[in-house]
């Protein structure tokens, strides 16, 4: 399950620059109507610093499960994406949780790591 979708990219494509901001331009207006119809709950647009991993904004949309599998399923979510891989350098999806959802993961992990840390550890061969 996941409550957040990160679309993320480095920068506009060298020789796409124009096309690139408009494309973004059109991403922001439907994630605007996606927000206005109830289909997600909220999006932010994000520019980044200069930074060691070369991505230079991504837009955080938050919904619950179900909306957020509806919108990756859409024909229009999956246009916008393919079309970001055109004009758009090294762009990425990513998926996550937050709130309640982010406070289970961390309970899950760490019941997780507490059961590995109680486990007998094997006895190194030959020796």
């Amino acid at each position: 399950m996941i409550n957040t979708i990160m679309f993320s990219w480095k920068r506009a494509r060298p020789g796409r620059e124009q096309a690139g901001e408009r494309y973004l331009e059109d991403f922001n207006a439907y994630l605007e109507r996606l927000q206005r119809d109830g289909r997600i709950d909220a999006f932010e647009a994000i520019l980044l610093d200069p930074n060691a991993t070369g991505f230079g904004a991504f837009f955080l949309i938050k919904a619950d499960d179900a909306r957020l599998g509806e919108l990756i399923d859409s024909p229009e979510w999956l246009e916008y994406i393919m079309l970001g891989e055109v004009h758009l350098d090294d762009p990425v999806l990513t998926y996550g949780v937050r709130g309640d959802m982010r406070r289970q993961r961390i309970d899950i992990r760490r019941a997780g790591m507490a059961d590995k840390s109680q486990q007998p550890r094997a006895a190194p061969e030959g020796g």
